[in-house]
């Protein structure tokens, strides 16, 4: 249990160890700032009493002689909801001894939105709404994985290099959902005006 855990990782932590995680304080009540060994074993059972972790992938790690670095994510379960969650997190620390001494912690709050923006589309889109304009490439692919796409066919030019898509999905059978997706660098200056005027034949 995450009382256990606390005991099993205590011997690893230094006494006046300085922890911070940066993040959604909103969504993990757990983020923020502590100092000293009881403070952050108090954090580490919050954070087993709030959510599960099922697996975490290593992107990058980088090890010293008393420091280390690492970029990875992870697939979680908020506990109080159920609900699945997909994290990249930055870690940073240093050691003395061979216990922690210091702790920082990066959550990637770009990747929150672009997973809160694709369940809203997919939520959306099963309630009947059947276009959708996206801005930005990483949220246009997230969107597109939580329409579960598995054809699309290219319609009409918006702008150079982004047009309007009819795509299928399991979410809608039978019926087609209007997609553009946009990235950064592409659109004029009017871009959404012209967009939402060829939305109109489209319909």
């Amino acid at each position: 249990g995450a009382d256990n855990l606390g005991m099993a990782i205590e011997t690893l932590i230094d006494d006046d160890v300085d922890w911070a995680i940066y993040g959604p304080i909103d969504m993990f009540p757990f983020l923020g700032a502590r100092r000293g060994r009881e403070a952050v074993i108090e954090v580490i059972r919050q954070i087993a009493h709030n959510v599960r972790v099922h697996r975490f992938d290593r992107e990058t790690i980088m090890l010293g002689a008393e420091s280390a670095s690492s970029m990875l994510r992870y697939s979680l379960t908020a506990l109080d909801s159920n609900k699945p969650i997909s994290l990249r997190i930055a870690h940073f620390a240093q050691f003395k001894a061979g216990r922690l001494l210091n702790l920082r912690v990066l959550v990637d709050t770009f990747d929150l939105v672009e997973q809160a923006l694709s369940k809203i589309a997919a939520g959306l889109v099963q309630r009947g709404v059947r276009q959708l304009l996206v801005a930005g490439g990483e949220t246009s692919g997230a969107v597109v994985q939580a329409l579960q796409v598995h054809r699309m066919t290219i319609g009409p030019q918006i702008d150079p290099g982004v047009p309007w898509t009819a795509v299928d999905s399991p979410l809608c059978p039978g019926e087609a959902i209007h997609v553009a997706l946009k990235s950064g660098n592409f659109g004029s200056t009017d871009f959404f005006s012209k967009a939402f005027t060829q939305l109109s034949a489209l319909r």
